[in-house]
């Protein structure tokens, strides 16, 4: 496999759930998904450990995260400590899904990962730095004045996105 460079992912952008539940990756953070994967785009997504929505990053994401084990386990090593390697895995990379991107950027969230609010009508996208978060607006809204801007970023484009379909 080709060695990549870590991507920041930043920003904000959004996208409508067509038909049969099928997003399309936007295409400033689809450029850093292929970008992050080398060869091939690979598009890991699973639900955020804190907040309802899911979690997307490329492959040098999970490389990264892969090395940051490695190195725990030989710090806890060193310090006499125990390490469970497997556990941390899990809680990392288990529930994480590998998800195919088709040429222009369309992908299905897998039905294990759409749990109650993550997935709606719309998804609003976030940069994280190491990753990015995929929103169902209604759940953005729920979150605290920390999110302020994302919040005010995804009204924007909501109503930009409906203006579009009034005008078909």
């Amino acid at each position: 496999m080709e060695v990549v460079r870590p991507v920041i992912y930043s920003g904000n952008d959004f996208s409508p759930v067509g038909d049969k539940g099928r997003v399309v990756l936007p295409l400033k953070f689809r450029s850093l998904v292929i970008q992050s994967s080398g060869d091939r785009p690979v598009l890991y997504l699973s639900k955020h450990s804190k907040w309802n929505c899911l979690v997307g990053f490329g492959d040098s994401r999970r490389a990264e995260i892969d090395a940051d084990l490695d190195l725990q386990q030989k710090m806890a090593r060193e310090r006499g400590e125990e390490f469970d390697y497997d556990t941390k895995a899990q809680l990392l990379l288990g529930g994480c899904e590998q998800v195919t991107i088709d040429g222009s950027g369309r992908f299905v969230v897998p039905n294990g990962l759409v749990g109650p609010g993550c997935v709606g009508k719309e998804m609003h996208f976030l940069g994280h730095i190491k990753f990015f978060t995929l929103w169902n607006p209604d759940e953005l809204n729920k979150m605290g004045p920390e999110f302020d801007t994302a919040k005010s970023m995804c009204a924007s484009f909501q109503e930009e996105a409906r203006s579009k379909a009034r005008k078909q």
